[in-house]
């Protein structure tokens, strides 16, 4: 089909193809843009299988002891996790599994870690501390230590999991403490450990090197490009490489920097600009992944904390990541959490609130939870097919992810309206099976800021559908997940009624 951008400005009675089945009690919206897309299924994006479980991976803390609440297990299933990430950021350059492991105090142990994994079908994903270390007047070897920790690992069932080294030795902030580290440094302790870490356990994977970004050419590039060239004679000792993505610098009241609505959409030129070095040094083999991402609104000012802003940033940032990576963690799954006016001492990244009995979703678990709905059918063990999307729409406006199962039984679509008006869609779904039925969720900037411990927060509606042509419109600031559930004869089309 053509592409057609036609701009206009109504006044509609609803929203027709975007409500739930009792409709709406608002005021009408303006719709400013009409856009016709075309999802092809069999235009892949990549032709690799995506792993849903993976790429909607956490993270959490040994900070954090509701991990071990039945409520967290279940709101981190609802969110996707297939792996985990622990001890939580830099504590991964103190945390002595060992010695939390005997004492027995209000830490999440290795042992309270494992059987949360196990009751939840999630894979392992663990920090390791990297530096020689002293507690309680007893000397600790790290590569001891971390050799140690695979064979305990493997001893309770969980072999084969992933391990990252470090955790943001790059960083100025880890100075104080001697743990920041030139990339020869980071090389002189990954390598041997490796090396000793992959003996004990030959089917783990391995993660450096857990970089605190990619855009600062004195901090992060040499980094990137000194790890990857030390990996060279060394290609059986790396299987991902690891960086973290927070979009922005430092937001707060203190400077003029805001969430960039665009920025997750950097994410394609870093993806490739790393395989390609990857390549290039002999390391084609090496997975992709970002172990910390998230909108990075720190400080202690209110400045575009828990806004709407932050959950399309998160939704925009699955997005791509379905579509340029191969691991992803969001900081920070379970927490505890901020909300504006309520709780102004938790962390804004937060998910799940940690800080409450039993643990509650924070206004980001649903931006996270709708990609899940949308992009992987709610299913984290089955593979995926990333499909292009042919869409007129600059990316500053809206954004649009599109992925099927791959037996062909469902299509999903999440689409970003990131304007202050409402926008009209037609996707036409070309070669797909009939489909046997269509129905979506929606989130405007109202039910986000309403999401706090609100299990109601993502509207439920039945999209209008024509045959092989779904037509919606996308509030305001809003994120909108289509799931079609496929059946008959590839190409042929069938008509669902939206259910009014």
């Amino acid at each position: 089909m053509k592409n057609i951008i036609v701009v206009f400005l109504l006044v509609v009675m609803g929203f027709a193809g975007c409500r739930s089945r009792s409709g709406y009690s608002e005021s009408p919206p303006v719709v400013s843009h009409h856009y016709e897309l075309v999802i092809d299924g069999t235009a892949y994006l990549r032709q690799d299988p995506v792993h849903p479980g993976l790429i909607l991976g956490g993270n959490t803390g040994t900070w954090c002891p509701r991990l071990t609440h039945p409520k967290s297990g279940e709101l981190m299933q609802g969110l996707g996790h297939g792996i985990l990430r622990f001890p939580g950021g830099d504590t991964a350059n103190d945390y002595c599994w060992v010695d939390v492991l005997e004492k027995k105090d209000w830490r999440i142990d290795i042992d309270e870690y494992i059987a949360f994994l196990k009751e939840n079908g999630m894979k392992p994903l663990f920090g390791v501390n990297i530096f020689d270390h002293e507690t309680a007047g007893a000397q600790h070897n790290a590569l001891e230590e971390a050799v140690a920790l695979v064979e305990y690992m493997k001893e309770q069932g969980l072999g084969g999991g992933y391990y990252e080294l470090g955790n943001e030795n790059d960083g100025p902030w880890n100075a104080h403490d001697g743990q920041q580290l030139t990339i020869d440094e980071y090389l002189e302790k990954y390598i041997p450990i490796a090396e000793a870490m992959k003996a004990a356990d030959p089917e783990i994977k391995l993660l450096g090197p857990a970089v605190s970004g990619y855009d600062n050419p004195k901090q992060h590039k040499p980094y990137i490009e000194g790890f990857i060239e030390g990996m060279r004679d060394h290609a059986d000792l790396v299987d991902y490489f690891s960086y973290h993505y927070y979009g922005e610098t430092w937001i707060d009241r203190s400077n003029n920097n805001r969430i960039d609505l665009t920025r997750p959409q950097s994410l394609a030129g870093q993806a490739r600009d790393i395989r390609d070095r990857l390549a290039a040094a002999g390391l084609s083999h090496v997975k992709l992944g970002i172990t910390e991402y998230n909108a990075a609104v720190w400080g202690n000012s209110d400045v575009d904390k828990c806004v709407i802003k932050q959950g399309l940033w998160l939704a925009d940032f699955i997005g791509e990541a379905f579509c340029h990576l191969d691991l992803a963690t969001v900081w920070i799954s379970l927490t505890p959490a901020y909300e504006p006016a309520k709780k102004r001492n938790g962390d804004p990244h937060s998910l799940i609130d940690e800080g409450v009995d039993p643990p509650c979703p924070t206004r980001n678990y649903w931006p996270c939870a709708l990609a899940f709905k949308a992009l992987a059918n709610e299913d984290r063990e089955h593979p995926v097919h990333v499909l292009q999307v042919d869409s007129p729409a600059p990316t500053k406006q809206m954004t649009v992810y599109a992925t099927k199962g791959f037996d062909g039984s469902w299509a999903g679509v999440m689409l970003i309206n990131k304007g202050k008006t409402a926008v009209a869609v037609e996707i036409t779904m070309e070669n797909f099976p009939a489909f046997a039925g269509v129905r979506g969720w929606r989130m405007g900037e109202k039910e986000y800021n309403q999401g706090y411990n609100n299990d109601e927060t993502l509207v439920e509606f039945v999209p209008d559908c024509e045959e092989n042509v779904i037509s919606l419109e996308l509030p305001p600031l809003s994120i909108v997940g289509i799931s079609v559930l496929c059946g008959g004869e590839q190409g042929s089309t069938s008509r669902q009624g939206n259910g009014h």
